[in-house]
């Protein structure tokens, strides 16, 4: 990998860092049933995985095997359904798809990214 390469693995790291903060931030807030409050960080974190695939898509084929891929679109996944429910204003299934759809898809995307990504940045 070359320096710009593992710049752009650090952003991407760092990226990964603010996001989970963000999701936590939208879980306190919907648990508060101030579902409105979490809008601006969700649409945040919907940025954030947009520069993360645009960012790792050309590294890709020269990762280690991955299933970034794979993880990222379940990410994806549940928060388009997350936010479906959140456009009708279905604020129970919001929470539920919160705790099990979308916060354990992204762990899992952010894990296999870390694992992945971090013994580049530190060599």
């Amino acid at each position: 990998m070359n320096n710009n390469q593992i710049e752009v693995m650090k952003y991407i790291l760092d990226l990964l860092t603010t996001m989970d903060e963000g999701l936590a931030y939208i879980q306190k807030k919907d648990k508060e049933a101030n579902f409105e409050a979490g809008v601006s960080v969700l649409v945040d974190f919907s940025s954030g995985i947009g520069s993360i695939e645009n960012a790792i898509y050309p590294m890709l084929k020269d990762l280690n095997r991955n299933q970034i891929q794979f993880k990222m679109d379940e990410t994806k996944k549940a928060l388009a359904i997350l936010l479906n429910e959140f456009k009708i204003n279905r604020y129970e299934k919001v929470i539920e798809i919160m705790e099990f759809q979308l916060k354990p898809s992204f762990t899992e995307w952010k894990q296999e990214l870390e694992n992945i990504l971090q013994p580049y940045t530190l060599s």
